[in-house]
């Protein structure tokens, strides 16, 4: 079974679209169990079981529980021929093994990073987050033609989450239960959620890696080539830069079959385990409208439900968010 991945509340539909090859192919639960999670309620059972995750958990790669707790304790071959092939290529594997279980090595991470599959249109997110004090903010930039289309943000900080369309001056704030916590301190997915692991998993002959140093920090350079069985969108030569101590992506470059960059990620400015300051969790909503959060999600780029596109729902006393 692969990795389990869930998007945070910011990742809306236009993101995902541009993402939709890695969704579709290995993840097609991921908007249903976006919505499910919304509503459901939590029973005193499921406060007690993460309670209980929390204060038994232990970091590295062989951890009772993992700080991602949809992880399974051991790495998840699917078959015993994949376990026989990372047993013949264990320095290839272990750099596999990092990326999976990369949050066991990350306490707090601040930076930037940009993917797309053009220079004129791509996505900008830049993050701050502290798993140890719970807290993180995620602002994300739609960017067409270089030009800034749409922004989205969202803080998580004391069990409440607050989105926010700065252009359109629209928010919303919901308190969330502990069992969805961890989703909204998933952020800087493109590097620090290193799901990119999936490219080169279980086909260490067509990768080779030597060291280097990057931000500071040692990583493998990573290069060779994606064969269509893994991705047909992404197939052809690549480049990945990989952080040796966290499995963090600090870049990926996916040039195809014409030697042009056909999709890339490019991290910037990354600070891992260097503290972040209580400062970098703030957003100022001055000027702004509170929304209902059905009000809120008809107005996130890209999506309309499915229904025609209305006002968005105003908090009101009778209407309260």
């Amino acid at each position: 079974m692969l990795k389990k991945w869930l998007s945070i509340g910011i990742v809306t539909l236009v993101a995902l679209v541009l993402l939709g090859y890695k969704i579709n192919q290995s993840h097609p639960e991921l908007f249903s169990k976006l919505m499910m999670s919304k509503d459901k309620k939590e029973s005193p059972e499921e406060i007690a079981q993460e309670k209980g995750r929390k204060s038994s958990r232990s970091t590295g790669e062989n951890a009772e529980v993992h700080r991602d707790v949809d992880l399974e304790k051991h790495f998840p071959f699917n078959t015993s021929e994949e376990k026989k092939l990372a047993q013949k290529y264990p320095d290839q594997f272990n750099i596999v093994r990092k990326m999976y279980y990369y949050l066991d090595n990350i306490e707090n991470a601040q930076g930037d990073v940009e993917w797309g599959d053009s220079r004129e249109n791509k996505m900008r997110e830049t993050f701050s987050v502290d798993y140890e004090k719970q807290m993180s903010l995620s602002k994300i930039y739609y960017i067409e033609k270089g030009q800034v289309a749409q922004q989205e943000n969202v803080l998580f900080q004391h069990a409440a989450a607050s989105e926010q369309l700065p252009l359109k001056h629209l928010y919303t704030k919901q308190s969330i239960k502990s069992s969805d916590i961890f989703t909204y301190l998933k952020v800087g997915q493109e590097t620090i959620e290193s799901q990119w692991y999936t490219l080169i998993y279980n086909d260490y002959p067509s990768w080779h890696y030597h060291s280097g140093t990057k931000f500071g920090m040692p990583v493998y350079l990573i290069e060779g080539d994606i064969p269509k069985a893994i991705s047909e969108d992404l197939a052809g030569h690549f480049k990945m830069t990989v952080s040796q101590d966290t499995g963090a992506l600090l870049s990926l470059d996916c040039y195809g079959h014409k030697n042009k960059v056909i999709y890339f990620v490019n991290a910037r400015h990354l600070k891992i385990n260097h503290g972040v300051s209580k400062q970098a969790f703030q957003l100022d909503f001055t000027g702004d409208k509170r929304v209902s959060g059905h009000g809120f999600l008809l107005e996130t780029p890209g999506y309309n439900g499915g229904v025609k596109k209305e006002a968005p729902n105003t908090c009101t006393e009778a209407n309260p968010c």
